[in-house]
Formats: C-alpha cells, structure tokens, sequence
C-alpha cells in the first residue's frame, strides 16, 4: 500500500479509473491509464483542501503485475491559459509531500510541463521534473544514461536525460535523491536545456 498525503483532513476520495474532481485552479485526476495490467489493483484519491492556489490531496493504492508497466498517473492538473512561453516570466511551485510503502515499489513523484509551437496544436514537447524516482523508476531515454549532469535547481542536484514518447520530444530531470521539499522558479529548467542534443 502506497500513499502520498499532506495533513487535512479526507474531503472527496474518489476510486473509479477516470474519476475526477475540480477545483478553482486544479483538476484533481485519479487516472489508471495501465490498470489492465493488474486487474485486481486498487486506487483511490481524495482532495483534502483547496485554498486559493493551494491544493493538499492523497493517493492509496495496491498494484501488481509487471514493474515495466505504469499501472496509473495521479495528479492535480493546473488549469491555466495557453501563454507563450516567452512571455512567462517565472514558473514558481512549492511542493511538501509524503511516501510510504511496504516491500518492492516503483514509483516516481514528477511534475510534468507540456509545450506546443501552436496555440491549438498537441503537445510536442515535455518536460518532466522528477523529485523521487523509487526502486530505480526510470526517465524516458534514449540511451539510459544522463545527458546532462550536475543541474542545479533550486538547491537540488538533476540529471537530465532525453528521449521521445511518439511524437513527443520529452526531457526528464531526475534528482539525484529523493527530494520530498522542493521550491523553486521552473523557468530554469527550460533555460537549462541543451541548444542541441547529439
């Protein structure tokens, strides 16, 4: 049994595998995109308090079956307007959170940040931020080996690494540890990318 749980108390807690619920500025996702692989798994989110744009929510679940397959993708996912990124002057999330688990886990806690080079169009790159990559969850890559190490963000260590999901073009850094405090401005991942990757 895994949980991920900041201290308010349980408002909402929703099971099904495309459950949702909505706040001011957050959509809150439950999301078993890969149940199929374990059937008898179980999942279930709650939204515990919505203040402003601060959201305080929990995850439990028990999944089995392979390691390989992501079995689901809990979130709360920002509502916002499509901006170009130029014009965002700074990206600044504060995060607090808790894991706790029994036995062999594989599990990651990420941002994730989408950008298109047209208003309308689907995401063409990602760009995830991972605090906890747990029982060795790894980044998409192509290689499997960092292209870039040493980034520092926000007082923590990132490795970055490169890859494509389709036709997505996805940058992902990983901390070097489990980081369960993080605060800082995401323009500086973005300036931090490569001008070119080889």
């Amino acid at each position: 049994m895994i949980q991920i749980k900041v201290y308010h108390r349980i408002r909402g807690r929703f099971c099904g595998q495309w459950n949702l619920t909505e706040t001011e500025h957050y959509t809150l996702y439950n999301n078993l995109w890969g149940a199929h692989d374990d059937p008898k798994g179980t999942q279930c989110t709650g939204l515990d308090s919505a203040r402003g744009s601060n959201i305080a929510w929990h995850t439990n679940y028990s999944w089995k079956g392979s390691k390989l397959q992501v079995k689901s993708f809990a979130n709360a996912a920002l509502k916002f307007d499509k901006v170009p990124l130029a014009k965002v002057k700074s990206i600044p999330p504060t995060i607090k959170y808790e894991f706790e688990s029994k036995g062999k886990v594989v599990a990651n806690v990420a941002y994730d940040l989408f950008t298109t080079s047209t208003p309308n169009g689907d995401a063409e790159y990602e760009i995830m931020v991972c605090l906890a990559a747990i029982g060795r969850a790894g980044p998409i890559s192509a290689t499997g080996k960092p292209i870039k190490t040493g980034v520092n963000v926000g007082g923590v260590n990132f490795n970055l690494y490169h890859g494509k999901n389709g036709n997505m073009t996805v940058y992902s850094y990983v901390a070097s540890k489990q980081t369960n405090s993080f605060s800082a401005d995401f323009k500086q991942f973005f300036r931090k990318l490569p001008a070119k990757v080889l």
